[in-house]
């Protein structure tokens, strides 16, 4: 599991109550065998005055008072709940095991149940929140130097606070780095799945922009196709409708599939790819634009990925022609060159002044196509007039 994942609260309460059983367990024990043990002067009210025999199987039938038994009940149940209610938890344990070893009961492993429940509560609130209530423990690191724990030296009292007190700062430190860690994994997941959510915003607003734009202008063609030819070749202008509606028709399919993706449906619509250069080619050609397409036969197999790059590199490079050269013709070149395919698009356009063109939206979502799968894509001015659109597209890596 990764660092910094909480468990749930079922989980804890499986993991914490079989340790809480535990260390009641000890303490219990070490109960039991303090009534069988010689009494010393100021030793516990329930410790004789001599050595006793252990009766028949010892446990409950050791003579422990129902006080203590309670105390060890309080420690139990707020261990238990450490992870689950952090604050009532250790308040819950510092009280219990003042009692107990006010009483006499052994340090240890009763000592440990404060630090576990500190442990729990550094986790899971920041300091500011937290350190007020470590003063509850104070009692605790009192407790063993009560008249009625004086069967204990003062050496092994003074050693047994000692202890715990490290034991205490160890565990507070475990849970404010165990903390941090959570902390850390949150915000990298939060990091993560926010560029992620960045990332699908970015490629459907390329995807949008690329459809609506190459579909308007393949409508703008034709319209003004049949507003030319209306009067003289009504045959003429009614195919230059029909082909305006077919765009705008597969235009709604695919854009209605593309925003699917916002309310979470599945994106079943096929991505057009290098199969569909010939009718991409073709509806331009009907809205009177010349271009040349020329698809290396050697081509192979192409990964969906690369084989949908190049198709929208090539329509958006067609539009571009369309909108800033409607006049100049077109030539699309598609072949393979090793383990690198290639894409070039040039027109034959007015001789430009400045190289290359001032990068605009369409230009910049072909370079990041590119570069999404480790290519580049280059943007010229032709010397003889027009422009040169150049990508390189590794298949290998893409695959």
């Amino acid at each position: 599991m990764a660092a910094g994942r909480a468990h749930p609260p079922a989980r804890r309460l499986l993991l914490d109550v079989p340790l809480a059983l535990l260390v009641g367990a000890g303490t219990w024990f070490s109960l039991v065998v303090s009534r069988f043990t010689p009494g010393r002067a100021g030793g516990p009210p329930w410790r004789g005055d001599g050595p006793r025999d252990w009766p028949d199987g010892p446990g409950p039938g050791a003579d422990v008072p129902w006080l203590l038994a309670l105390l060890l009940a309080l420690v139990v149940v707020s261990l238990a709940l450490r992870r689950v209610r952090t604050v009532p938890a250790l308040v819950g344990v510092a009280a219990g095991t003042a009692g107990l070893l006010a009483a006499g009961a052994s340090a240890w492993p009763l000592l440990l149940a404060p630090a576990l429940a500190l442990a729990a509560l550094t986790s899971s609130r920041p300091p500011a929140s937290w350190w007020r209530w470590t003063l509850v423990l104070v009692p605790v690191l009192v407790a063993p130097w009560w008249p009625s724990g004086a069967g204990r030296t003062a050496l092994e009292t003074a050693s047994a606070t000692t202890v715990a007190l490290l034991v205490w700062v160890l565990a507070a430190l475990a849970g404010l780095l165990g903390r941090s860690r959570r902390l850390a994994w949150r915000r990298a997941r939060d990091e993560e799945l926010r560029q992620s959510a960045d990332a699908e915003r970015l490629r459907i607003a390329r995807e949008v922009h690329d459809l609506v734009g190459h579909s308007l202008s393949v409508i703008t063609m034709q319209a003004g196709v049949a507003l030319h030819v209306v009067n003289r070749r009504p045959e003429q202008a009614e195919e230059a409708l029909r082909a305006i509606r077919r765009t705008g028709l597969d235009a709604m399919s695919e854009l209605r599939s593309t925003l699917g993706v916002f309310r979470g449906e599945q994106d079943t619509h096929p991505p057009a790819g290098v199969e569909r250069l010939p009718t991409l080619v073709a509806d331009l050609r009907s809205a009177g634009q010349e271009v040349a397409l020329r698809v290396d036969p050697a081509l192979g197999v192409v990964a969906p990925s690369v084989s949908h790059a190049v198709y929208r590199i090539v329509q958006e490079s067609l539009t571009n022609v369309s909108r800033h050269a409607p006049a100049a013709a077109a030539e699309v070149d598609v072949r393979r060159e090793g383990d690198v395919l290639v894409v070039e698009v040039a027109d034959s356009g007015p001789l430009l002044t400045a190289a290359p063109p001032t990068p605009g939206h369409g230009i910049a979502g072909m370079t990041e196509r590119a570069r999404a799968l480790g290519g580049t894509l280059e943007v010229a001015a032709r010397p003889g007039g027009g422009v040169l659109v150049r990508a390189t597209i590794p298949v290998e890596e893409a695959r």
